[in-house]
């Protein structure tokens, strides 16, 4: 008697999953993977079928990933990215595409320098690069919408491994010619001066928050240092920020960095990723290699 042959997956459905689930939709996935959409669609099908239950739920407006699919997202990036280190076993040099998410303060100031000194050492490597804040980086790791996470605070997800990155300092700045350059103060001696400081939600504001309580007045808030840095070199008032993100202006002498006895300045950034996911030889040295990276003094 001859038993039923049983339908095995196979990598072009796992890899539409693995797209769909990533990207949200079955248009976004079949350009990705240049295919047709009703290919793709008939992939997941097929796969949906060999596993015995839907991985997505559907309706017009959306495609929602199901408990089941959450949790066979990744072993299917594991398995690819196992796939994909094979292929490439007998490359000279690493290739593929990293998606990497960083703090936009980490997006513009660490990551040029990061992946361009990667790039030098491994010229195949490709990136795409998120920028937000805290929530949409750590969300984006986690969904697997991006393979690395640079955060500006240490993440506390289960589901996540954080290692710790570079220290960071936050200072206190104003233009050259502002009256309390040069002088050893408190931050209640700076209470009458005009600040400006990041918005409610920043990993700055949130890491500064209990020592400026009490400080005032506060003329602005702004999700943009570039837009801060403007108005203090206009005369309008004192900021906090990152030290690197007023490197340029104090290294030119149009700013300065105030000296504050009783100000908490240090701060750790992040290295973010699925503890569960297996990582291929190109994720494994991208992270070794941010591990290692300064940034310059």
């Amino acid at each position: 008697m001859t038993g039923k042959t049983r339908m095995r997956a196979t990598l072009r459905q796992l890899r539409v999953f693995e797209a769909v689930s990533r990207l949200g939709s079955v248009s976004a996935a079949a350009v990705e993977l240049n295919v047709t959409q009703s290919a793709a669609s008939l992939a997941l099908q097929q796969l949906e079928i060999t596993l015995g239950g839907p991985l997505f739920k559907r309706s017009s407006r959306q495609l929602a990933i199901t408990a089941s699919g959450r949790r066979l997202q990744p072993k299917v990036r594991s398995i690819l990215n196992a796939v994909d280190e094979l292929e490439d076993s007998d490359a000279r040099d690493l290739s593929g595409l990293l998606s990497i998410g960083a703090t936009n303060m980490i997006a513009t100031y660490l990551l040029p320098r990061l992946c361009s000194s990667f790039q030098d050492r491994h010229p195949e490597v490709q990136f795409r690069i998120l920028a937000g804040n805290d929530r949409q980086i750590i969300d984006g790791v986690e969904n697997m919408a991006l393979d690395v996470g640079f955060m500006e605070s240490l993440a506390t997800r289960q589901s996540l491994r954080t290692l710790p990155w570079i220290e960071d300092e936050a200072v206190v700045v104003a233009a050259a010619d502002h009256w309390a350059v040069g002088r050893r103060l408190s931050v209640k001696e700076l209470e009458s001066a005009y600040w400006f400081l990041p918005p409610f939600g920043s990993a700055l504001r949130y890491a500064i928050g209990q020592d400026f309580r009490a400080i005032g007045p506060l003329r602005f808030e702004a999700n943009s240092a570039e837009v801060i840095k403007k108005l203090v070199l206009l005369g309008r008032g004192i900021a906090c920020l990152s030290r690197l993100e007023v490197a340029d202006e104090v290294r030119r002498g149009e700013m300065a960095c105030l000296d504050i006895h009783d100000f908490p300045t240090m701060r750790r950034f992040s290295i973010n990723f699925r503890r569960d996911v297996g990582f291929s030889a190109l994720h494994s040295a991208f992270v070794e290699h941010a591990t290692q990276f300064r940034p310059p003094s």
